[in-house]
């Protein structure tokens, strides 16, 4: 079983789903490109807290089945960094 390498529209996709309340306005957030998206700052731009960043991990890593090290956790500051650490430390989960 290959990985599933995380994008920006599953970001997305997990923030719209799972209605977690983010601060920029929604009808704009769906017109950036992906690029755009990527460079916003978790905590500045879209106005989440630690809890929220921890329940959206938690929820991309169960949605496309992959696993996480305990002692693995991110410290990142926009979506792009979140991804990024999300995809170079998951690992596929075996089933």
């Amino acid at each position: 079983m290959s990985k599933h390498i995380l994008t920006v529209q599953d970001f997305c996709s997990v923030l719209y789903e799972n209605a977690l309340d983010f601060k920029y306005p929604q009808a704009e957030f769906k017109k950036l490109s992906d690029e755009k998206i990527s460079a916003l700052s978790l905590r500045e731009d879209l106005g989440l807290d630690s809890l929220d960043i921890y329940d959206l991990e938690i929820r991309l890593l169960d949605e496309f089945s992959l696993i996480m090290p305990l002692t693995e956790r991110p410290y990142t500051k926009t979506v792009g960094d979140f991804l990024n650490f999300l995809n170079t430390k998951s690992l596929c989960d075996v089933e």
